[in-house]
């Protein structure tokens, strides 16, 4: 009644306890119909339905079970792919039952593979961003994966997928000119062969640090021994104080390995750093 009043076209019963659901290949009828719908066809069609509706639900990755019809599911050992084609109690399980959950695990949705056409998409956005006129210090704009998670073991279909990319903006670069290269990479995963659903969102922006020409920026220039400055490939919080209308530059010592197990800096840069610093701030009076 509920499926004809909402125009609803692939539905069955469902009955919950817990963590629990139980879904009906046959719903009230008779027990001779409910055995002449036991087909592979309409076992596949509610095995899907069981899969839409848990995870409609809220459950990610559901577990299904499908219960056999005759006792013993026929006593066919379905772990024995040359096992006799009839069981000792029927064979409804070897021709209808065990073929639908084959085809239902064939037809599984491997998250995983669709990330092949994000990867392939960001790798021509890199591609065209290395075209472009590159910044005078910072050079050009680049983007890279950094994370790809999903699944829950080897031998398991993954039910979804999460891949992570920083994208490293340029000063001038707008945030529609983001938004488009969001939206490629959402189309190239839509466009590939699957049922899977996409879902997308920049998680944070933070903003490239460029200042005009300053006077305090030029007096430490000079007071450093008029050394050029060079553009930084990473993020640091001083693009935020420049944001606020706060002059700021990044200066220190020279090294390596910044927030690895090993980093460290060098002493002559270190006390070339102290000196320059003390002309700075004597240099105000």
């Amino acid at each position: 009644m509920l499926a004809q009043l909402t125009n609803t076209e692939k539905f069955t019963m469902m009955l919950t306890h817990g963590d629990f659901r139980t879904i009906h290949v046959s719903t009230h009828v008779s027990l001779k119909e409910a055995c002449e719908r036991v087909k592979k066809d309409r076992i596949l069609h509610v095995i899907k339905l069981a899969n839409e509706g848990c995870k409609a639900l809220g459950i990610k990755e559901p577990r299904i079970a499908v219960a056999g019809l005759n006792p013993h599911a026929g006593e066919y050992d379905y772990r024995d792919p040359e096992g006799s084609p009839g069981g000792i109690f029927g064979d409804e399980e070897h021709k209808e039952i065990i073929p639908a959950v084959k085809a239902a695990q064939e037809q599984g949705i491997n998250a995983i593979f669709p990330l092949a056409a994000a990867l392939h998409e960001l790798e021509l956005i890199n591609q065209e961003l290395a075209q472009e006129k590159p910044d005078p210090y910072l050079g050009h704009a680049t983007l890279h994966p950094g994370l790809i998670s999903g699944g829950t073991g080897q031998s398991v279909i993954a039910a979804m997928s999460k891949l992570n990319w920083e994208r490293r903006i340029l000063p001038g670069e707008s945030q529609d000119k983001l938004d488009r290269e969001l939206k490629r990479v959402i189309s190239a995963v839509e466009n590939t062969n699957g049922d899977h659903k996409v879902k997308a969102r920049q998680t944070f922006n933070r903003p490239p640090n460029e200042i005009p020409k300053n006077d305090l920026v030029q007096k430490l220039k000079k007071a450093a021994g008029n050394t050029n400055y060079d553009g930084m490939s990473y993020w640091a919080d001083s693009a935020l104080a420049s944001q606020a209308g706060i002059p700021s530059i990044l200066f220190g010592p020279a090294g390596h390995g910044a927030h690895a197990v090993d980093e460290w800096v060098s002493l002559a840069s270190l006390v070339n750093c102290y000196e320059s610093m003390k002309r700075f701030i004597l240099d105000f009076d």
